[in-house]
C-alpha cells in the first residue's frame, strides 16, 4: 500500500474517516493524501447562488491544513493536501487516478441535511463510478467495528466495492502476521 487518499467535506462522518485513512496509513506505511472539492456555485431550486471564489478556496484552504496539522500530529504523518474545485465525485475519481491511490476513503455519509438512511449520495456515486478500490466507512467506525462490519453480508454492499473491501481485509490479515512475527 504506497497511497491513501481520503476525502473529506468537513463533517463529523468526514473527520473520522480522516482519522480512519489516517491510521492505516500510519500502520502501513503509506502516503496519505487528504482532498476536498469545493465548487463556487449554491444550487437552489429557483436560482444559483455564486461564491466569491478567492474567499471561499482561502476558508477550505484553512479548514483542510488544519485538518492535515491534526492529522499531523496526531498520527505523526506527512500529509499531503489537495483542493480542487468542482464536483466532489469527478474530482475525487481524477485525483485518485492521477496520483494512483490504491485506496480511497470515504464516509458513507457527508455533510448534507437529509435525513440518514444509508450512505449518501457521493458514497454512492463514487461506488458506482470507481475503478479503484473504495472503502465507504460509517460515522464513527473505528478500523475493529469496520472489519467486523465486513463479516456482515447483505452490510458488505455498503462498505466499500470489492477491491475496497478485499484491500483491507488483506491489510488486516498482513498486520496480524506482521504482529505474530514480531512477538515470536
Amino acid at each position: 500500500m504506497k497511497n491513501i487518499l481520503v476525502s473529506t467535506d468537513f463533517s463529523q462522518p468526514a473527520y473520522a474517516a480522516a482519522f480512519f485513512a489516517a491510521e492505516l496509513a500510519r500502520q502501513t506505511n503509506a502516503r496519505l493524501i487528504l482532498f476536498h472539492a469545493y465548487h463556487p456555485a449554491i444550487l437552489l431550486e429557483e436560482e444559483t447562488i455564486w461564491a466569491d471564489t478567492g474567499l471561499l478556496e482561502k476558508e477550505v484552504q484553512e479548514r483542510i491544513d488544519q485538518l492535515a496539522h491534526e492529522l499531523h500530529k496526531t498520527f505523526g504523518l506527512s500529509v499531503t493536501r489537495v483542493l480542487k474545485p468542482g464536483f466532489a465525485v469527478d474530482e475525487m475519481l481524477a485525483v485518485g487516478k492521477k496520483i494512483k491511490a490504491d485506496l480511497l476513503i470515504i464516509g458513507t455519509e457527508g455533510a448534507g441535511k437529509r435525513a440518514k438512511n444509508g450512505p449518501g449520495k457521493i458514497c454512492q456515486e463514487v461506488l458506482k463510478k470507481a475503478e479503484m478500490p473504495v472503502i465507504c466507512l460509517p460515522p464513527n467506525t473505528t478500523p475493529a467495528q469496520y472489519a467486523t462490519l465486513l463479516l456482515d453480508p447483505p452490510n458488505s454492499q455498503l462498505l466499500g466495492n470489492t477491491a475496497g473491501t478485499e484491500a483491507y481485509k488483506k491489510i488486516v490479515a498482513d498486520l496480524a502476521q506482521t504482529n505474530l512475527l514480531k512477538t515470536a
